[in-house]
């Protein structure tokens, strides 16, 4: 498996949400076991440009001969540690459903509007 890297910056770190961020990197693992790195940051944003925004959740998946695929999720609840574990729910959802379109292009299994074939 690929290792996990996982950072805290500008917030104190969390040994529950580094557990949740590894189960959850180890569960997209299972899903796609073909990325070259995970790197997941968990990071207070900057307030001009996240106005309300305590913790913003980065995940980077490398993928073989793609542009790495970033995925952001925010949590707005201040230091509620709940709200950090749904950001990180969200965004490695998302992070499988983009994985999802990704691998079905690679394997030819492209959607098309009415059920026409792709070019």
């Amino acid at each position: 498996m690929t290792p996990i890297e996982i950072s805290f910056h500008g917030v104190q770190h969390s040994e529950a949400v580094e557990a949740r961020i590894r189960e959850k990197g180890e569960w997209l693992h299972r899903f796609f076991d073909r990325m070259t790195h995970l790197r997941v940051v968990v990071e207070h944003p900057h307030k001009h440009h996240n106005k309300g925004s305590e913790f913003a959740i980065k995940i980077d998946v490398g993928i073989p001969g793609k542009p790495s695929l970033i995925i952001t999720r925010e949590a707005n609840n201040g230091n509620n540690q709940q709200a950090v574990m749904v950001a990180v729910n969200e965004a490695f959802d998302a992070a499988r459903r983009q994985l999802l379109d990704i691998t079905d292009k690679m394997s030819g299994n492209v959607k098309t509007l009415r059920g026409g074939k792709s070019p």
